[in-house]
Formats: structure tokens, sequence, C-alpha cells
């Protein structure tokens, strides 16, 4: 693989553990219903979608590196 394939996957891992870990959680906060439940409940939306969304992106890094992708 050359360096520059190689560069590509990594933005490619990163962006993606950025979109899931960080995006979908602020966004999910900002939905009408959520911004308006109790703050309790909304840290318990946002920590369940991070540790979802984070052993979901675990999950597929890893099915990618058994097939030989990354």
């Amino acid at each position: 693989m050359s360096g520059l394939a190689a560069a590509l996957r990594a933005l490619l891992i990163v962006a993606f553990f950025f979109a899931t870990t960080v995006w979908l959680p602020d966004f999910v906060l900002k939905i009408d219903a959520v911004n308006r439940a109790a703050e309790t409940t909304q840290h318990s939306i946002a920590a369940a979608i991070w540790i979802v969304a984070l052993a979901a992106v675990m999950w597929l890094l890893r099915r990618a590196q058994k097939r030989g992708w990354i």
C-alpha cells in the first residue's frame, strides 16, 4: 500500500470516528424533544449514543481489518 493510500484510509477512519462519536451525540442533543428533557436525561442519552457508536466503530474496524481492507 502506498503512503498516500494509507494516509487516505487513516483520514477516513478519523473522520468516521469523529462523525459517530462527536457529531452524532451533539446532533441528537440539539433535537427539540431531547433539548427540553432534564439535564440528567440529556447526559444519559448522549452517553448511550456515544457508547453504542464507539462500540460499532470498533467492531467495523475489526471487521475491516479481518477482511484486509485496512
